[in-house]
């Protein structure tokens, strides 16, 4: 007999192991990765660097930027006709509109742009390079892009 009340607890206790163990799981669906192709491109925009024509000069000579920033060339060159003033009303007032014109050329891309005093000119360099520039009025104002 006692092997029969050993059995039957042992059986109990078994059944009660099983009934608190975690059920198995359940197969889990992978989703699917989905790509989607789109015709626009996001880039980055450049940074837009400023050069001052002024003294018969570029200010600065030389510039370092990287693919796809953009160089501005400002003419604030009035200096041969009337001591420099930044104020527009004195400027005015001292007939600074006469000023003196200017040219940005660059020889090796074709590029010749006329700069009339307080005019501005920009452009975006898209490749690596080094790129020298000059005023064709007054040739001894020259300038220089690297491009990185």
């Amino acid at each position: 007999m006692n092997k029969i009340v050993f059995g039957l607890l042992s059986l109990i206790v078994v059944f009660g192991l099983v009934a608190c163990a975690p059920a198995p799981q359940e197969d889990i669906d992978v989703l699917e990765t989905v790509t989607v192709e789109t015709d626009s491109v996001v880039v980055p925009t450049g940074m837009t660097y400023q050069v001052v024509l002024n003294n018969i000069e570029f200010m600065p000579a030389d510039l370092e930027i990287v693919v796809g920033d953009t160089v501005e060339w400002v003419n604030k060159d009035y200096s041969s006709y009337h001591e420099e003033t930044d104020d527009e009303q004195d400027r005015d007032a001292l007939g600074r509109e006469e000023g003196i014109s200017h040219t940005i050329t660059f020889e090796s891309m074709g590029i010749d742009r006329q700069l009339p005093p307080g005019s501005t000119t920009t452009y975006t360099f898209t490749e690596a390079g080094e790129f020298a520039y000059l005023c064709q009025f007054h040739p001894s104002m020259q300038g220089r892009i690297i491009v990185h």
